[in-house]
Formats: C-alpha cells, sequence, structure tokens
C-alpha cells in the first residue's frame, strides 16, 4: 500500500473519532478501517486494536497540547498539525515492535546479587552503589491548564505519576524483564512474550517454596508500612517509563515483609562436607533457569512443555495461596497449583490424592494422613466454588471438628511440599 494511502486511512479515523471529556473512545474507531490499515503494514504484531491504540493515545496527547473544544466531544486536527499528527502515527506503528523493560522490585538482600540471567530477557540483580539509583527519564508534562478535571488528571499527571513509582535505591533488588510488543500509555498491552506479572509471581512462588526468603527482623516487620505493590515498564529506546501499575496491598506485603535469608548465600554444613561450592541461592537460580528455559529444538519430547508449564501454573498458584489474606482464598489457590502439577487433566479428586500423597509421605501412615487432607481441602473447596456455603461463612466452617484454618495451612504444607518434588523431577533431567 502507498504511503499516501496508508495516511488517507489514519485521517479518515482521525475525523470520525469520538471523545468522551476529552478522551478518545476507542470502540469509536471504524474496525474496518483498521484492519485495512493493519494489514498494510509487514510486521505480524501490527493488528486492527493495536493501531486504534496508538491513534488514541496520539490523538489524547495531541489535543491535550494543541485544542481545547468546550464540549469535550468532538477534535478536529487540520492544516500542519493533522500532517504532522499523520506522520507520528504512521512512524509509531512502523516501528513496532518496540522493546520495554518490565521492572519488579524484589525483597531486601543484605548480600548483593550479580546480574542472573535465567533467560536471554530475564535478569535478577542487585542495582550496585557504584551505577547509582535506577532513574529513567523524566517525561515531559502537558499543557492542560485550560481542560477539565477529569483530563489533567489523565493526561498531565499520569507521566508524574508514574515517575515517582519508579524510585529505585541503589541498592535494590530487582527482577528485570525484556519484552517486545506494543504499550498503550492509556490503552491496553499487546506483548509477544508471557504476561511478566506472572513471571514475577512463579519467580516468588519459586523462591517462597524453596525458602530463599524469610520473614524480616521483628522491628522491621511491624515498622514499615506496606504499600500497594506496583510495578514499572520502560521504554528502551527512550528510557522514559511509559506506564506503571499497582499489585495489591499483599503484593507489598508479602514484599516489605521479607528478605533474602542471609544463610542462602553460604554452602551448607552437608555442602561443605560434600565439597559442593554453591550456595542455595546458586541452586535456586541454576533450577530457575531449567524452569525458564526454552523448550524447543530437535529432539525435545512434546509433553515437555506442557510439564514445564504445569510447574509454573503451580508456582504461580502457591505464591497467590502464600499471599492470601483470608482462609478460603488459600483454599481455592492451594487446590489450583495442586490440579496445575497434577499429571492427568481428568482424575478425580480420590486418584490425585493418592498421587500426591505417595509422592510426598515419608511412611505409610503419613500416606493415609496427607490423602485424608488433601480429599477435605477439595471439599472445601467445592464448597465455596458451587456456592453450596457463604464465603463469609468460611470461618466457622468445620470437618469433624477441625476448623477450616488448620485445613487451608495443612493445604499450604502439603502444596508446599508437593511443589518441591515436581521441582526436583523437573530439574533432575539431563539438561544440557
Amino acid at each position: 500500500m502507498y504511503m499516501a494511502t496508508k495516511l488517507q486511512l489514519i485521517a479518515s479515523i482521525l475525523e470520525n473519532l469520538k471523545y468522551d471529556n476529552s478522551i478518545p473512545i476507542a470502540s469509536s474507531v471504524d474496525i474496518n478501517i483498521s484492519k485495512e490499515l493493519a494489514e498494510s503494514y509487514t510486521h505480524k504484531i501490527v493488528k486492527a486494536d493495536i493501531v486504534s491504540n496508538i491513534i488514541t493515545d496520539i490523538a489524547f496527547e495531541r489535543q491535550l497540547n494543541n485544542r481545547v473544544h468546550p464540549d469535550y466531544k468532538t477534535v478536529k486536527f487540520e492544516g500542519a498539525l493533522l500532517n504532522d499528527i499523520l506522520k507520528e502515527i504512521n512512524s509509531e506503528i512502523s516501528s513496532l515492535p518496540k522493546k520495554y523493560e518490565f521492572i519488579f522490585r524484589l525483597p531486601h538482600t543484605d548480600t548483593p546479587i550479580k546480574s542472573i540471567k535465567l533467560r536471554n530477557n530475564i535478569e535478577i540483580l542487585t542495582l550496585g552503589s557504584e551505577s547509582g539509583a535506577y532513574q529513567p527519564k523524566p517525561q515531559p508534562t502537558s499543557k492542560a491548564s485550560k481542560l477539565s478535571d477529569l483530563t489533567r488528571l489523565v493526561g498531565s499527571l499520569s507521566s508524574a505519576i508514574n515517575q515517582a513509582r519508579l524510585t529505585l535505591e541503589s541498592s535494590d533488588t530487582i527482577l528485570r524483564i525484556n519484552v517486545s510488543g506494543y504499550v498503550a500509555k492509556y490503552g491496553e498491552i499487546h506483548l509477544t512474550t508471557d504476561d511478566p506479572l506472572y513471571i514475577y509471581k512463579v519467580i516468588m512462588g519459586f523462591y517462597l517454596n524453596q525458602k530463599i526468603f524469610i520473614s524480616k527482623p521483628t522491628l522491621d516487620y511491624y515498622n514499615k508500612a506496606p504499600l500497594n505493590y506496583s510495578y514499572s515498564i520502560i521504554d528502551k529506546l527512550t528510557s522514559n517509563v511509559v506506564r506503571s501499575f499497582d499489585g495489591d496491598t499483599q503484593d507489598g506485603i508479602i514484599s516489605s515483609r521479607r528478605q533474602y535469608d542471609p544463610s542462602a548465600f553460604k554452602p551448607t554444613s552437608l555442602q561443605k562436607a560434600l565439597s559442593i561450592t554453591d550456595a542455595p541461592i546458586d541452586t535456586a537460580h541454576k533450577e530457575l533457569k531449567k524452569l525458564f528455559s526454552k523448550m524447543t529444538g530437535d529432539g525435545m519430547p512434546e509433553w515437555l512443555p506442557k510439564q514445564q508449564r504445569r510447574l509454573k501454573n503451580g508456582l504461580y498458584w502457591y505464591y497467590e495461596a502464600r499471599k492470601a489474606p483470608q482462609n478460603f482464598l488459600i483454599v481455592t489457590s492451594v487446590i489450583s497449583s495442586l490440579d496445575a502439577l497434577a499429571s492427568s487433566d481428568q482424575s478425580a479428586k480420590e486418584a490425585k490424592a493418592d498421587s500426591i500423597s505417595q509422592a510426598i509421605s515419608k511412611n505409610i501412615v503419613s500416606e493415609k494422613d496427607i490423602r485424608e487432607e488433601i480429599i477435605k481441602l477439595y471439599a472445601l473447596r467445592n464448597s465455596i466454588v458451587h456456592g453450596e456455603m457463604a464465603v463469609s461463612a468460611l470461618d466457622d466452617y468445620t470437618v469433624n471438628g477441625r476448623k477450616n484454618s488448620t485445613i487451608a495451612y495443612a493445604g499450604l504444607r502439603i502444596s508446599s511440599l508437593y511443589l518441591n518434588y515436581r521441582i526436583q523431577k523437573y530439574t533432575s533431567l539431563p539438561w544440557k
């Protein structure tokens, strides 16, 4: 498609774009025109929805800086300004896929972690004091003095808020994930890889399961007020913060009230006796590398990528269970973790209870006890999700006189043991 035709299509979308309080309405973009426009670009990531996001993002920022309309429902770009916007939109679409960094703050460590690459795009490191704080470039604020309060909040304050959320100290430990795709400033996120938040939770679940974290000393534990956890996305080309997102309060609590165990950075007595130089943290990172290795290539068993995904999902749900503030959330997350790890897609709870209890029990007596606990967990979960009991009444629920809180925390213990069992089975494969 000729450039002139592309620009005409973009101009047509802009002309018919609707606004609500000066904010473009993405659903008002003609889907047929955006599809035709998307198909004229060569990269496969360029789809109609991404085209719509780019156009509405740029239209919003440009009208903030250049045009004010009393009714905030229509915006008309003309002349040199229109030509400039058309070129900017075309340039933005042509630049896809763009490269970004997702930055997640990890718990504190007294021993700095040098760069650990779990995969070519996933890295854990402690920011060194010699490099200073990790600060992106500041973004210019929009000229919105005459616009409505809502528009000012969305536009001129958004970059300042994003900037404030990413203030890292030189001693902070971070998870840095490099991705490709398109991150709309005010719309959707389109990536060519797994959701980085999912990756963060898998890694946190792994650390918790392998006991790499410990609770902070009592004074620090209670004095530091947990905040909503936030993470940021940086445009690698400009080093600007594009977006920042909030997790929930429980993410903040689990991150701020834990730290890396100092003993994890030294070989244990048994390791020293066996002349093993790797510390537990080294072993953990080697296992994480195996967990995030790409399951491709000749001779790769078809079932192995599925097992890798199951293990990741099990760790994800284990993390959700560990941070859960209520018993019913612990129970539902624990069962989701066990279901993810179970080898059969259609197994009944009794069959799953058999295989799990056989795997993690020390003797036949504990096998029977664990099996019964798992069946109780499933019964409790089913009562919750199928509406047989009110969630608010969960704390009153008992099985044979035992409170559900006991069942929930027994479930956490079982989930932890079974996860560890599956991790050892997976990482013991003859990896290259």
